[in-house]
């Protein structure tokens, strides 16, 4: 079911998913929602699980860490780390403008993809 929600004059929507856990959120840019939208999305992150923001562009590392902070303290996570060793990926420490970099250079690679193989969005 979807709910509409205005929370001082922004428009927010969530709209679960029909097939998986997750929900799509429709809302303004994340860089600028205000306290009372961020509350309504972090509630739909706790009862969905996952939740997709479609047209954010947090790619600056700076945007993407602050809006990480507002979830709470951006921690080092050992136990991930350890697991994601075991399964042959490697984490290593980056500051944010190594970050940014790999990030772009992750978009310009798959956006080539996502060309050539003429795919679209549902």
């Amino acid at each position: 079911m979807t709910a509409t929600v205005n929370v001082a004059r922004e428009t927010f929507e969530v709209r679960p998913f029909a097939a998986a856990p997750g929900a799509e959120v429709r809302c303004g840019g994340l860089r600028t929602i205000s306290g009372a939208v961020f509350a309504q999305l972090h509630r739909a992150w706790l009862d969905h699980l996952v939740v997709l923001v479609r047209g954010q562009d947090l790619s600056a590392p700076q945007d993407l860490l602050a809006f990480g902070r507002r979830f709470g303290p951006i921690e080092r996570a050992p136990d991930a780390i350890r697991q994601l060793d075991c399964s042959g990926f490697q984490a290593r420490p980056t500051t944010p403008e190594q970050y940014g970099a790999l990030t772009q250079s992750e978009i310009e690679k798959w956006a080539k993809v996502i060309r050539t193989a003429d795919m679209r969005a549902d």
